[in-house]
């Protein structure tokens, strides 16, 4: 009775496969049932049903986020920081005058450990070093700019950064 059924299986794997790949071929597929009451499947014109078989539904792959899905990338699991961010200017503000001093944010967890200094960074190059985690910067030019923190301990070696946030400034009198 198992090799009965294993048997059946077999066979519906191979008449799948048939439809399959006719489908791929756009060919006709007809059915009928044979003398046991099994159906069978062919390409070949018969007295059966024609088979509509429809089109195989698709989803396109995922495209992966070029940005990390947490806010920060560990270097190190040694040290034990799971979290770091900017939290001012927040992604995609507005800072209404470049020309006068602005405070960033940042943010880390757990608190910054004995030895280990923020850096700064805006638009890639390092603009500050610390251990609070508030900077002031004095102006920024006009137009769009990224900014970005990193952990780095005492031997300055990078050990967490954050994803950057992109912020917008304006100069007063289009200087």
């Amino acid at each position: 009775m198992l090799l009965k059924h294993y048997a059946t299986g077999i066979r519906l794997t191979l008449i799948l496969a048939t439809l399959g790949a006719c489908q791929l071929g756009y060919g006709q597929i007809y059915k009928t049932v044979d003398e046991k009451g099994n159906p069978v499947f062919s390409d070949q014109a018969t007295d059966g049903e024609v088979v509509d078989i429809k089109s195989t539904n698709t989803v396109p792959a995922a495209t992966p986020s070029a940005s990390p899905t947490t806010n920060a990338t560990n270097n190190n699991d040694d040290n034990h920081y799971n979290k770091l961010s900017v939290v001012s200017p927040a992604n995609d503000s507005i800072i209404a005058n470049g020309l006068t001093p602005f405070q960033v944010s940042v943010s880390s967890s757990p608190a910054l450990q004995s030895g280990h200094k923020f850096v700064l960074s805006i638009d890639g190059t390092v603009y500050s070093r610390g251990t609070s985690n508030q900077f002031t910067v004095d102006k920024v030019g006009r137009g769009a700019h990224t900014i970005q923190v990193s952990i780095a301990d005492q031997s300055g070696r990078t050990i967490m950064s954050s994803s950057s946030n992109s912020f917008f400034a304006y100069w007063p009198g289009g200087r």
